[in-house]
């Protein structure tokens, strides 16, 4: 059994894998309570594992959350399983549970969005990392530049002035990209 928020399909509007239709699987829960956080944390359901869910109608698969991490035994079952059906496996998380990301098979995408209690041993799994300004500490940013790996910086769409500092972030890591949460402007999820 899954805690889950939701499961829908879209499109990845974020980071490297933008504009790839996807499945979405939204976990429920996190081990953080950021104050700015934009998936609601009132409303779940219990999901026993189906089989279904390792054929979705798309080839990507996103599991998200909340923080999917904190349902390890959950993920791990489902990530399995969809990367036996043949589907490309992204795994966004927090990075608090970098234990959890290691098990990750090495064919799952790992983007790691830190916050504040994160742990920088994450970046070093990660295939790219999300910065959210005013949310994730500038830390995260320059220790993922030393190890080459991609940086989108993504305004924090609760905050009128987010465009205006990530652009700040962007002017001072000019190695970072500029990742605008597209599908907030569409309407979409």
């Amino acid at each position: 059994m899954i805690k889950m928020h939701e499961i829908f399909t879209s499109v990845q509007f974020e980071g490297s894998k933008y504009g790839t239709p996807s499945q979405f699987y939204r976990f429920w829960g996190c081990n953080l309570k950021c104050e700015d956080c934009d998936t609601p944390q009132e409303e779940w359901d219990w999901f026993p594992f189906e089989p279904e869910w390792a054929r979705p109608r798309w080839k990507h698969v996103v599991i998200t959350g909340g923080e999917p991490t904190i349902q390890a035994d959950g993920l791990l079952a489902l990530v399995k399983v969809l990367l036996k059906n043949g589907h490309s496996v992204q795994v966004e998380t927090n990075g608090t549970h970098p234990r959890i990301l290691e098990l990750l098979p090495d064919e799952v995408f790992i983007t790691v969005s830190p916050k504040k209690g994160s742990r920088g041993d994450a970046i070093t799994l990660a295939d790219e990392v999300k910065i959210v300004p005013g949310m994730s500490p500038e830390t995260f940013i320059e220790q993922a530049l030393e190890k080459d790996k991609p940086v989108f910086i993504q305004p924090n769409a609760m905050h009128e002035d987010g465009l205006e500092e990530a652009i700040q972030y962007i002017k001072k890591y000019p190695d970072a990209r500029l990742s605008i949460q597209v599908h907030k402007l569409l309407g979409w999820r």
